[in-house]
């Protein structure tokens, strides 16, 4: 009995491992007969379609239906789809059935730019630059004026100027608020490089210097408005000014 048990565990180990080999291998045969892919993507009409991205894997001659698991090139595949500026991520690649399955994340986007000279273009949450889409449809706050950073390829804000950084940040933290989302619409960078943000309601606008503390200015803006001039007109005013360290200065009006 002291010898069977033992011989009988390594014998099980054994299929265990025959079974597992003969698995693999049956997948490695198995034909490609479709390719699925998935996009996540947070808003609200995609800039890139999974039609698009498999004409771009079939321009470069990328054989994925009708071929063996074992003679599809996921490198190639990765680094084709990589190329795409919109994509953020391309998770790991897998056959499900006769299924090819592709996982696409997208950059979520924060901000349209519009530069003083070139073409528009997008910045995303992680601060990387985007080419513009027409198929891109949400609401963006729109940053212009003296913007002198066109668009290239692997831009990211951290080689932008500091007037163009703090618009991303008074993005990032816009995107994160409602009360910003809706109340904001413009950020305008003026030739003293200052940021006018211009709001949806009222024809005021509101002052910032570059390089500011976006989040704790823009906190003060809001716990302002909340307690008092959410009640006024906001048309008696033409400058909200938060330059200024723990108060806001609201400039009126001529004759108001």
């Amino acid at each position: 009995m002291k010898i069977i048990k033992p011989l009988f565990l390594l014998l099980l180990s054994i299929a265990i491992i025959v079974i597992v080999v003969i698995a693999v291998v049956k997948t490695q045969h198995r034909i490609c007969e479709e390719i699925d892919i998935s996009i996540d993507y947070s808003g609200t009409s995609l800039p890139v379609s999974e039609s698009e991205l498999q004409e771009l894997l079939e321009n470069e001659g990328i054989k994925i239906i009708g071929e063996e698991l074992k003679s599809i090139d996921e490198k190639a595949i990765f680094n084709t789809l990589k190329r795409n500026p919109f994509i953020k991520e391309i998770k790991p690649i897998r056959l499900s059935g006769n299924t090819l399955h592709i996982d696409i994340v997208l950059r979520k986007l924060i901000v349209h730019v519009f530069p003083l000279t070139g073409s528009q273009y997008f910045i995303d949450e992680d601060g990387v630059f985007v080419p513009f889409n027409k198929n891109v449809k949400e609401r963006l706050p729109i940053a212009n004026g003296n913007i002198s950073e066109t668009y290239h390829a692997k831009m990211t804000i951290k080689e932008a100027s500091q007037p163009l950084k703090t618009v991303f940040e008074i993005a990032k933290t816009v995107e994160k608020n409602q009360f910003y989302h809706a109340y904001f619409k413009q950020l305008f960078v003026n030739q003293q490089n200052k940021i006018e943000i211009v709001p949806s309601v009222g024809k005021h606008i509101i002052l910032m210097s570059s390089g500011a503390d976006v989040e704790e200015k823009l906190f003060q803006l809001e716990k302002t408005c909340q307690q008092g001039l959410a009640y006024m007109n906001p048309d008696q005013y033409r400058v909200l000014d938060l330059r200024y360290k723990n108060r806001i200065i609201a400039k009126k009006v001529a004759g108001q």
